[in-house]
């Protein structure tokens, strides 16, 4: 919401007297409560103006600070269209991590694949060595149980 307390001594600083300045700020404050509850969120420019002169103020000042505010508060609200330009940038410099990480994760992927298929040959490998040298051995063996039968 509003900070009243920094805006009254911006309004100080500006050359208003400490009253003027908390009038200011509490008439913008109400007008913010009262445009909250009755008009949705949208701020009402005649309770503003109607807030400044019950605290004071001149009403054809009033009326002009009023304007004067709508109008910069109107310059700093973003339009439907600025939105749409937005979250349409939005969407593409996403679109375009997604692409980016996909293709990532698709050369992560691929080197696993690569160093998984590296593995599985080196070890077909030395199974093959193993059932070889099992041969070997069964061989030798059954030669020298041969041996000893026949002695």
């Amino acid at each position: 919401m509003l900070d009243t307390l920094k805006y009254s001594k911006q309004l100080q600083e500006l050359g208003l007297s400490e009253a003027q300045a908390k009038a200011h700020a509490q008439a913008l404050y109400n007008a913010a409560k009262e445009s909250k509850a009755n008009s949705g969120g949208r701020f009402d420019t005649l309770a503003y103006a109607l807030h400044l002169e019950s605290a004071g103020v001149d009403l054809e000042q009033a009326n002009a600070q009023a304007r004067a505010l709508h109008e910069l508060m109107m310059e700093s609200i973003a339009t439907k269209e600025h939105v749409d330009g937005v979250a349409g940038t939005l969407r593409s410099g996403i679109k375009l991590v997604e692409q980016r990480l996909e293709a990532k994760i698709d050369a992560v992927e691929q080197s696993l694949r690569s160093g998984i298929t590296a593995v599985e040959q080196r070890l077909e490998a030395k199974i093959d060595r193993i059932h070889w040298m099992l041969g070997v051995l069964i061989a030798l063996n059954a030669a020298v149980l041969v041996k000893l039968v026949l002695l």
